[in-house]
């Protein structure tokens, strides 16, 4: 067996990432916003406590979702697993969820416990009535025995003894943190793109970005979107890049290229564009405002279309359970014989019957059987309609090369082109195969009135493009594309052909064109 060759460089070639629920991370809007500085190892940390909150999380954005709002971090299932006795949380890290390999993991250890030099910005009701005020305050501690503290000569904690066996941290956060930070607006992200950023803006802008990539983009004042990403501008000693020619250098450009790359790879599922707008009418140091713009990639659009297409399953089948009393066993075969496109056309008949329940409900003895009864039906006729459709799609891939010109291979007649625009006319494109034998302009006024006719009743127009016609100097061919189509509207073929000679006069064969 042949090894597979990698490239010169030595890196293997990225795999797109798969986007699906299961990879998806939930995150708050208060969180990110709350102006964290951390490095990108410290928000993998994050990240990882992202992961062990991530089923109370989706359960809290459910609740904010649906209009109730008031579910609490603190009365999740889910969460009561790390609540501490001082009415904290609780988290142990073990280093592998860091991405860190082994050989790392004293380093990455130690890297954890100064896990408490992120900061976070929460809100301080201000007694006097004003409004709120902002305070930093820690988003996590560290738990330690005092065992295992090392203290320097003056007692300063200098760092934390490691065991090899046991590599992972205890990390707490508080209640009135968490309380502030992880509830509210709620939204997603894909874990493996973050984790698989290793520049701390790209990650952190990546995450921030989560928040808007639905919206497509964001308008904000240059000083309260630094604020918002750790950039202190309150005190001018921990200003990071406080000129704006540096901060796009050294921030937002990297980011851009950084995650544009990323999408283009099937790595991430959006990316972000921005331009500066200068209010005054000078050119100052710094923007007053940046305009953003969050692209999907195509990941991200086939994702945003399967969380369209489950919502709708959703909506589905709570209305199977509840207005047409179907059991779970029930509901499970009537969808796994849906294609998503079916979803509106079954809604629809979900409408129809219940309008036909309200009407003529003491008629029905048994209201589970008879829906699902009806329903089934409904979705095998379906199915033989999307037969249908699929088998003329293939006969027009076949037939038709062009808007302008319509020929077809007619019983071992040459076909030809239209020479004029009678056999072109678009009311007739479908039916009218310009063979050998030219239609007469009688013919084409018969054919012209008979498709309006099809096209306008209901049960017949479905077939208006399954068939043409060719001319003989005797008879009429009608050709159908395949054996299945056929058998599918077989009753409406005969009776069309039937029709066909009454008009024209002569007889009307019809032939399948997979036999010919």
């Amino acid at each position: 067996m042949e090894s597979e060759k990698k490239p010169k460089n030595g890196k293997e070639k990225a795999k797109p990432i798969v986007v699906s629920k299961e990879n998806l991370l939930y995150q708050p809007w208060k969180l990110i916003k709350s102006g964290y500085d951390a490095t990108a190892f410290q928000q993998n940390v994050i990240i990882s406590v992202l992961r062990k909150l991530k089923n109370s999380l989706a359960d809290m954005r459910e609740d904010y979702v649906s209009g109730a709002r008031q579910l609490s971090l603190f009365e999740t299932n889910d969460a009561s697993l790390f609540r501490d006795e001082d009415d904290s949380m609780t988290f142990n890290i073990h280093m592998k969820e860091l991405g860190v390999e082994p050989q790392n993991y004293q380093r990455a250890f130690n890297a954890v416990c100064n896990i408490s030099d992120i900061d976070v910005w929460i809100p301080v009701p201000n007694p006097d009535g004003e409004p709120e005020e902002l305070e930093r305050a820690k988003l996590f501690s560290i738990i330690v025995k005092k065992e295992d503290v090392i203290l320097d000569e003056n007692n300063q904690v200098i760092g934390y003894k490691y065991e090899k066996h046991n590599p992972q941290v205890k990390l707490k956060l508080r209640r009135n943190v968490a309380e502030t930070l992880f509830q509210g607006q709620i939204h997603t992200f894909l874990e493996a793109t973050a984790m698989n950023i290793s520049e701390k803006f790209p990650k952190r802008l990546y995450m921030y970005f989560a928040n808007f990539k639905n919206i497509g983009h964001l308008e904000i004042n240059y000083w309260k979107f630094r604020q918002q990403i750790g950039f202190e501008d309150t005190d001018p000693e921990k200003i990071q890049y406080p000129k704006f020619y540096d901060f796009r250098k050294r921030v937002l450009d990297p980011s851009v290229e950084k995650l544009r790359e990323m999408a283009d790879m099937g790595q991430a599922e959006y990316w972000f564009e921005y331009e500066p707008v200068y209010k005054g009418s000078g050119r100052a140091k710094a923007p007053d405002q940046l305009n953003f713009t969050i692209h999907l990639s195509q990941i991200g659009e086939d994702f945003e279309k399967k969380k369209g297409e489950f919502l709708e399953r959703q909506e589905i089948e709570k209305c199977l359970s509840e207005k047409f009393d179907q059991t779970t066993a029930q509901i499970r075969k009537l969808i796994n014989n849906m294609k998503p496109d079916d979803y509106p056309y079954f809604k629809d008949k979900l409408k129809e019957l219940e309008r036909y329940f309200a009407n003529n409900h003491s008629k029905i003895r048994d209201r589970r059987s008879y829906a699902n009864r009806v329903l089934t039906d409904f979705l095998a006729e379906s199915k033989e309609n999307n037969l249908f459709r699929e088998d003329f799609e293939r006969q027009n891939e076949n037939i038709q090369s062009d808007g302008k010109t319509y020929s077809q291979a007619t019983d071992g007649e040459d076909s030809m082109s239209a020479k004029d625009g009678r056999a072109t006319d678009r009311e007739l494109l479908t039916i009218v195969d310009n063979s050998k034998v030219e239609f007469t302009d009688n013919e084409l006024d018969i054919l012209k009135e008979y498709v309006a006719e099809l096209k306008a009743d209901s049960s017949r127009k479905i077939v208006v493009e399954a068939f043409t016609l060719a001319k003989r100097e005797s008879e009429y061919l009608l050709y159908i594309p395949t054996m299945a189509t056929y058998e599918t509207f077989q009753s409406l073929f005969d009776s069309i052909a039937i029709e066909l000679k009454d008009k024209l006069g002569k007889e009307v064969k019809v032939r399948i064109k997979e036999h010919v």
